[in-house]
């Protein structure tokens, strides 16, 4: 009875939610309005590989990005998971996350992705080519997740960001928030999966420091020139709703095809539409494909469309080794290679 409270208010939250302004109108025309991007980076090269369609059927740890309420499903109890991905525009990313299940509580993770964008030359308006000094910026992620099963169908799960951005002199510090719910067997169907998320919920964000100090005249005043601290505008984090669904069909004991579909509502950009394909032999070799686009933008403005890619699990004893392998293309920077190691016990 407690179980059926529990999924009930559940339901009555993601229905309130979805009546709501948590659903937003097309966010095409508000492009490039939100602030703090690095979340949208995704993590995990099989969502990646499979068009970012993994909502419904992504489980483990590299579900902490997709969906955190698939991190109590599947997988091994413990695991570790480190990812290097080739970005646009010469960035490095590189994530890290652990995850543990506790009997008795749930399943929770640890996560944590940076930015690795090189040095930049400090320019002024008087000298636009640089004034012979660079500076780093620093942008990371720190995140924690829960998740349990409420049945042997249903799982929930949370997920909290801590946002860090810091350029020359400046900051901006936040909190994000995701929430998921997955049902497995679906009208009894074995392998049908279904899943809603909401992600990148929280207050929003504004950059502070020295570096907005501006050394002016004040008009009208006899007073020599002083400092005065430019207002910097608050930016909304990046939010969303996602809809989706998954099949697995198992061929034979060794063979099996998986596929996802999934729905994007933004409020920053235009509605998105993602599907993936899987492909697995013997849970041991994987081969992927995926594709997303946003109908109501051109292809330029729809980025990365097609991906791809593969997967390799291996266990030694009682240890499980997977390397995975996932190629992104775009049609205005170079595509991005994503590679992570996985481990599990």
């Amino acid at each position: 009875m407690n179980k059926i409270k529990i999924i009930s208010a559940i339901l009555v939250f993601f229905l309130i939610a979805a009546g709501t302004n948590l659903i937003f109108a097309d966010g095409g025309d508000r492009k490039g309005t939100a602030g703090a991007v690095q979340l949208l980076i995704p993590v995990g090269p099989r969502g990646i590989a499979m068009g970012e369609a993994t909502l419904a059927n992504s489980y483990g740890i590299e579900s902490i990005f997709w969906n955190p309420a698939n991190l109590s499903r599947g997988g091994k109890n413990t695991e570790v998971m480190f990812e290097h991905m080739s970005y646009i525009a010469d960035i490095g990313v590189e994530y890290g996350a652990i995850k543990t299940y506790v009997d008795g509580f749930g399943t929770i993770g640890f996560h944590i992705k940076t930015l690795d964008i090189g040095e930049i030359p400090v320019t002024t308006s008087d000298f636009p080519d640089g004034i012979g000094r660079n500076y780093t910026p620093q942008f990371f992620t720190i995140g924690a997740t829960y998740s349990i099963m409420l049945s042997d169908r249903i799982s929930v799960g949370l997920t909290c960001n801590y946002i860090s951005e810091k350029i020359e002199f400046a900051s901006a510090t936040g909190f994000g928030f995701n929430i998921g719910l997955t049902y497995s067997n679906l009208a009894n169907l074995k392998g049908l999966n279904f899943a809603i998320a909401m992600k990148n919920f929280g207050g929003n964000m504004k950059y502070d420091g020295s570096g907005l100090l501006v050394l002016a005249d004040a008009q009208g005043y006899l007073r020599p020139q002083q400092y005065y601290k430019i207002e910097s505008a608050p930016f909304e984090l990046p939010s969303s709703v996602q809809f989706g669904l998954s099949y697995r069909f198992d061929i034979n004991k060794q063979n099996a095809i998986e596929t996802a579909i999934q729905f994007e509502n933004s409020n920053f950009w235009g509605d998105m539409y993602h599907g993936g394909l899987e492909y697995a032999y013997d849970d041991m070799v994987f081969l992927r494909f995926g594709y997303h686009v946003s109908p109501n933008l051109n292809k330029l403005e729809n980025g990365f469309e097609i991906a791809g890619g593969a997967g390799f699990k291996y266990n030694i004893g009682g240890l499980c080794v997977g390397v995975d392998y996932a190629y992104r293309d775009n049609d205005t920077f170079s595509g991005n290679h994503v590679f992570s190691l996985y481990l599990g016990l």
